[in-house]
């Protein structure tokens, strides 16, 4: 009896483990469109040419001032299962005249997409952290790009904020995929520059950056490239720091690194290198 309870206790705990994981896709029909139907995009659309797969999200782009930009998000509480991995995301976008025969302008007159994500509802002035820009297209090309918010969204939105290029146009959107990376996951911040001092006078004054990390197996280790060093506390440098991992996680640790002293005049450079067993290693530029 002890072993039955064992393994159903199993099997609801891998059911669970799963569903963390953001899987999401949409064909903006109106099953799942109308959840990005807001701001005067319209779903599950077969007007103007139609979408890219059948029906589509769409909005009129034309003109001057704030109908030359339009933007769409989802709702709140359609994406809440990220558990801190990588997040790509992949779409399809089209441009057709406004009047029939709803000729494509795509490579004509596209302006420029840029997409967004937040962790709480964005607007077209404040769409969140921007994740790509797209400055042409052909029709229907499928967009794909990879990023890491570093750390868990429980409730996520993405934004799409489309600027006109030319013409009187209806600005498509379709089949979209929003997939969570699987397996564990190292994040880092931005690169570190101004590492420098006068001969004889180092080492350098010390420069942070961010590293995360999300269903891990072991903890990540960061190494410092040759004449630099590295810290958590901006106290104690070395060349290699360990972040422990606590249930499968880093969460959002600052990084400080500095030029070694005692070095000649010469430019430096490097990376420094996170690590984690069955994980992607990721780079920090020096």
């Amino acid at each position: 009896m002890k072993n039955n309870y064992f393994f159903l206790s199993l099997a609801f705990f891998s059911f669970q483990f799963s569903f963390a994981q953001l899987n999401y896709t949409c064909d903006m029909s109106s099953g799942c469109g109308q959840y990005w139907d807001n701001n005067g995009f319209v779903d599950n659309s077969s007007n103007y040419g139609g979408g890219c797969d059948g029906v589509g999200l769409n909005d009129n782009v034309w003109g001057s001032g704030s109908s030359q930009v339009v933007g769409a998000w989802n709702s709140s509480n359609i994406l809440t299962s990220h558990a801190g991995s990588e997040i790509t995301l992949s779409f399809k976008t089209k441009l057709t005249d406004w009047y029939s025969p709803y000729t494509d302008r795509t490579s004509t007159e596209w302006g420029n997409l840029k997409v967004y994500y937040k962790s709480s509802t964005p607007s077209e002035a404040s769409p969140g952290t921007l994740i790509t820009t797209i400055n042409s297209s052909s029709s229907c090309a499928t967009h794909e790009v990879t990023f890491n918010p570093g750390s868990t969204i429980s409730n996520l939105f993405i934004s799409f904020i489309y600027t006109k290029g030319s013409g009187d146009n209806m600005f498509w959107i379709d089949t979209l995929s929003i997939q969570e990376a699987t397996g564990p996951s190292i994040s880092v911040g931005s690169a570190i520059t101004g590492l420098d001092y006068n001969l004889g006078s180092g080492p350098s004054t010390s420069q942070s950056t961010t590293v995360s990390g999300s269903s891990l197996e072991a903890d990540i280790t960061l190494d410092a490239p040759t004449n630099f060093e590295i810290s958590t506390d901006n106290s104690s440098f070395s060349d290699s720091v360990i972040l422990t991992q606590s249930g499968g996680s880093v969460s959002s640790t600052t990084i400080h690194a500095r030029l070694k002293s005692g070095l000649s005049v010469d430019n430096y450079s490097g990376n420094i290198t996170a690590s984690s067993t069955n994980a992607t290693s990721q780079t920090i530029s020096l």
